[in-house]
């Protein structure tokens, strides 16, 4: 978990160090809203579904819109704690990068393929083998 204030740590260093990651910021106490709380369900490196007291917001355009505002007021109370996503939780799939500006998330390279994938790899593309007669 990890927890602090947006007027102690800057915006783009919290999201650049949890952008990747899988899991669930939630912000209390912002100066640009009438609200108290946002909850960003977050999947390495996007946003995948933004509830806002309580209320899920299920327009991207809208979530976009807000998260800017948001993010922009550089005031309230964050804290993340690491969760798979849900898919029923999944309403978009918005980079966190183009959200928050001077935040560079580029995705996680694929990973290069074990010896045994690239072994089974190999052995599917080898001719059937004949039976002697």
């Amino acid at each position: 978990m990890i927890f602090g204030s947006f007027a102690e740590q800057p915006v783009e260093q919290v999201i650049g160090a949890i952008a990747r990651r899988s899991g669930r910021l939630q912000v209390w106490q912002t100066a640009s809203h009438c609200t108290d709380h946002f909850e960003l369900q977050l999947e390495q490196g996007c946003l995948r579904s933004l509830v806002v007291n309580g209320l899920p917001v299920h327009e991207e355009h809208h979530a976009r819109s807000v998260i800017l505002e948001l993010f922009a007021s550089r005031t309230g109370i964050f804290q993340f704690c690491l969760a798979p996503a849900k898919a029923s939780e999944s309403a978009y799939r918005l980079p966190i990068g183009t959200l928050v500006p001077g935040v560079n998330v580029e995705p996680r390279p694929r990973s290069a393929p074990s010896i045994g994938q690239r072994l089974r790899q190999a052995l599917r593309r080898l001719p059937p083998l004949r039976q002697a007669a």
